[in-house]
């Protein structure tokens, strides 16, 4: 048996640990993490590995240059040019594996039975099989939907809202030689984004073994430390050099000067000196050579080689790197990172996950919540509607000017498009996402105070990649959106986020400082586009606005009047907040957003054209489309890849779909062209109610939801949650972006009933205790 190992990695979200370090060769209980997965192979019988290497190749190559050993023999390959992940397994097996073969990553620490699963593959004689093992958070993974143990599709790394599985991809394969060759040489080409969706294509089937052994995917400072914790508490199958004390602490050798009682486990390298009345807390590693001097707190702290902490530090599942000095009475708090060869001086204090960058020195008594580049991003950053928060609180100036600068640096052409609500407080937070965005040198164009659909259509005309809307009030939200007016995808929004937590973005000279661009004067063209779908209404109509907007109830007032409508009277057109939505009221009748939009998509229709509405639109637009020979492209509100890209190319064309204000004057033009009643229109549809609601639960979310997955339609490819048929009815159920519960649409007879059912639903999923 042969394997290759994929060891090119940078690890750039472990920075500055791997800043001048490979990730494979981060130390875990004083051996690399290369070193258990070598074990791992020659445990499970393999007697060749080769290793690919492309990031500090020397580094590895140097410190394996003398390994020897009877059962595995090592051989390196190294990347001249990037070349993705199946591209680097390509370049090393070619030619030299005539066998099926394994495939690891060499930086994530696992201890499953490699034999077996290999076992299992050669059986079924598969051309590829992936090892497959469920995960709580779903967010950081590929994923893969697999039925009877065959892949049905994939999604990679989504949001809760895409996330229909919870059985991760773990980047351990078992490949039959074939394959290589649908892999092109001298061209990046990864498995899970290019390979494995080729199989598929050409009905090769992709099978799955899952694991329940250990895995972790050592993607952060938080699973870095937390998989040391596992292996000293022995729940990873490893070996860890050193003796194991009654105590359960581990010693690598008798080299070692401890002067303090330490709460095991513990791992003690060689040469460590401990100091006495130091507090030492359960999960603390000592590399080789660390030095602590008396009366320090170390409670689950990493300390590699040749750290130094002098006298009354307190340190707190922090990881202080090779070389590093904390001096006298500093504090270093959870997931802080001290860089290799930095220095906290005295007194100072290093905030939860602040990192400090190799080489770096702090001044004495500082309190250090910004330096360099910090982890400043909250647990899940997008929500639903965008950026959440309460205004002052999470959403500040200070946070708004960094988000700013990131979503600048992240925007293809540097330009930024910026609206808000009425109210001060969002003036005040617009600016402060402007002036971020100018300190990297990118563009500004501020469309002052608006409704969110008004700011939608002005996108997509002013040459931005992205945008931002601050809807203030006490609990805000900043919506960003792309080019299209849609909001952003899962592969920006990851941008952002990764941005946040890195500090990383472009800064630009003194000099280079541009203005903002007053670009209110675009509102116009919105108002001159309202009134092309309105036509010439003529006093048919008498219209009354009701709006919690004043901006939109008074642009769509403006436009009714222009187009010749008599105010007030029997028609009432209700506008959201956001202007995104419309309803009607005539004669005691309320007829929701989703009856217009059919009515509006039934016009389209009889025109002989193609139409778009969201993913979670009733089913009952489909069978509407189905009858006029016609297609409904859906399109997602956080797409993971590029399947919904021909939706959103005609959601260009089709602003009513998510403007209440074209989508009101849409339907009284056609009212008025085909000589019929709101009545007369809406009798022509099949009758259907829709409703949506959120259901919070504690439970693991992904955990909840499996429940219902054996009750879901076939459908292809991967969408945003499932749909289920039921008496009648039709559910969509979908994981919450914020991981915190489900989303649910349904759709039934009539409004009572589809109401009924959603909050049944509801109440299964606030029950479901996981």
């Amino acid at each position: 048996m042969q394997a290759v190992i994929m060891a090119g990695g940078e690890g750039s979200r472990l920075r500055p640990l791997t800043c001048d370090l490979p990730k494979p060769m981060a130390r875990l209980c004083g051996r690399p993490i290369l070193d258990y997965i070598l074990d791992l192979l020659k445990e499970n019988g393999c007697e060749k590995a080769h290793i690919t290497v492309k990031y500090l190749p020397q580094v590895i190559t140097s410190y394996y240059r003398d390994y020897n050993d009877s059962q595995l023999s090592l051989r390196f390959v190294q990347e001249e040019k990037p070349l993705g992940t199946a591209g680097s397994v390509r370049a090393a097996a070619m030619g030299e594996i005539e066998d099926d073969f394994i495939v690891i990553s060499g930086d994530a620490m696992c201890d499953f039975d490699l034999r077996a699963a290999y076992n299992a593959h050669k059986r079924r004689g598969a051309m590829a099989t992936i090892l497959v093992k469920s995960v709580p958070d779903p967010r950081e993974y590929g994923l893969c939907d697999a039925e009877k143990d065959i892949i049905k599709g994939f999604v990679e790394k989504p949001s809760y809202a895409q996330a229909i599985c919870d059985t991760a991809n773990t980047g351990v394969y078992i490949l039959n030689p074939k394959v290589l060759a649908c892999i092109p040489k001298d061209k990046p080409f990864d498995f899970a984004k290019d390979l494995f969706p080729i199989l598929l294509k050409n009905q090769i089937p992709i099978y799955t073994v899952k694991e329940d052994g250990y895995w972790c995917d050592i993607g952060d400072f938080g699973s870095y430390i937390q998989c040391q914790k596992d292996m000293l508490l022995g729940k990873v199958r490893c070996h860890i050099h050193g003796v194991r004390d009654e105590k359960g602490n581990i010693y690598k050798d008798d080299g070692h000067t401890i002067q303090s009682v330490l709460s095991a486990p513990c791992y003690i390298g060689h040469g460590v000196q401990i100091g006495p009345g130091c507090t030492i807390g359960p999960a603390s590693v000592f590399d080789d050579c660390v030095s602590v001097a008396g009366g320090v707190k170390i409670r689950g702290g990493v300390m590699l080689q040749g750290a130094m902490v002098a006298n009354g530090c307190d340190i707190k599942e922090a990881l202080i790197c090779q070389g590093a000095s904390i001096k006298a009475g500093a504090q270093v708090f959870e997931n802080a990172v001290v860089g290799a060869n930095a220095v906290v001086d005295t007194q100072s204090v290093i905030k939860p996950g602040v990192k400090i960058w190799p080489n770096r020195k702090s001044a004495p008594g500082a309190v250090i919540s910004e330096h360099l580049r910090i982890n400043d991003a909250r647990e899940n950053v997008f929500g639903e509607t965008g950026i959440c928060g309460q205004m002052g609180v999470e959403l500040t100036p200070e946070y708004c000017a960094k988000l700013g600068a990131v979503i600048a640096s992240v925007s293809k052409n540097g330009k930024m498009m910026l609206a808000c609500s009425e109210d001060n407080a969002a003036k005040v937070l617009k600016g402060a996402l402007a002036a971020g965005a100018l300190s990297t040198g990118g563009q500004v164009l501020d469309l002052g105070q608006t409704f969110l659909a008004a700011f939608r259509f002005c996108l997509q005309f002013g040459g931005c990649s992205l945008g931002v809307y601050l809807q203030g009030g006490e609990e805000a939200s900043l919506t960003i959106l792309e080019d299209c007016g849609l909001p952003c995808t899962r592969a920006t929004e990851r941008s952002i986020e990764a941005g946040l937590q890195r500090a990383e973005f472009t800064r630009c000279r003194w000099d280079r400082y541009l203005e903002s661009v007053n670009m209110s004067g675009v509102l116009s063209m919105y108002e001159q586009e309202a009134i092309r779908h309105g036509g010439e209404l003529g006093e048919r109509f008498r219209v009354q606005v009701v709006s919690d907007n004043n901006k939109a109830g008074q642009m769509l007032q403006t436009v009714l009047q222009k187009l010749g409508c008599m105010q007030g009277g029997e028609l009432i057109i209700q506008l959201t907040q956001s202007g995104q939505r419309a309803s009607f009221i005539n004669q005691g009748l309320t007829v929701e957003y989703e009856k217009l939009l059919l009515l509006c998509l039934t016009d389209e229709f009889s025109h002989g054209r193609d139409a778009v509405a969201p993913f979670w639109a009733p089913p009952v637009f489909d069978k509407v489309a189905k009858a006029y020979g016609q297609t409904l492209y859906r399109y997602f509100d956080c797409p993971a890849d590029q399947s919904d890209t021909k939706a959103r190319d005609l959601l260009r064309h089709s602003l009513w779909v998510n403007d209440g204000i074209i989508l009101s004057l849409k339907v009284l033009h056609m009212l008025k062209t085909q000589g019929k009643t709101l009545q007369q229109a809406l009798k022509e549809l099949p009758a259907f109610g829709f409703v949506s609601h959120e259901c919070p639960t504690n439970a693991p979310v992904l955990q909840v939801f499996a429940r219902f997955k054996p009750k879901a339609r076939p459908q292809q490819g991967i969408g945003e949650g499932i749909w289920m048929d039921e008496n009648g009815k039709s559910i969509l159920v979908r994981p919450l972006k914020n991981g915190k519960g489900l989303k649910v649409f349904c759709q039934a007879q009539d409004m009572e009933a589809a109401e009924e059912f959603a909050l049944d639903i509801g109440r299964q999923v606030s029950e479901n205790k996981g």
